[in-house]
């Protein structure tokens, strides 16, 4: 789930996704920020990106409590390596995450 939810956050900023996909996996809060920042990467983009998909490379999860658990994803966007810390959270047995950090 981390890996997917990683990867469609930065389609997104890439806007090649709408953010709205992600609504189910993730809080209305971390949605917020996502479509803030994908305005504002959208903004000061001037030249279109290549076709060349997201991968993600390494996913490392630690699970701190049976409604709790926190990852780690490394991936390869566009010739760049960028790394995401997620934050999930268990409520009424879904997972969501609460706290996405992409760098």
């Amino acid at each position: 789930m981390c890996g997917s939810v990683v990867r469609a956050a930065v389609e997104v900023l890439r806007g090649e996704r709408p953010a709205a996909h992600l609504a189910r996996w993730v809080t209305p809060q971390v949605l917020d920020q996502l479509v803030q920042r994908a305005r504002l990467v959208q903004a000061q983009r001037r030249e279109p990106r290549t076709a060349v998909p997201v991968s993600v490379r390494r996913i490392r999860t630690v699970r701190l409590g049976d409604g709790t658990a926190e990852a780690t994803v490394v991936l390869e966007d566009d010739g760049r390596v960028r790394a995401a810390a997620v934050r999930l959270e268990a409520r009424r047995g879904v997972w969501r995450v609460a706290v996405l950090e992409l760098g």
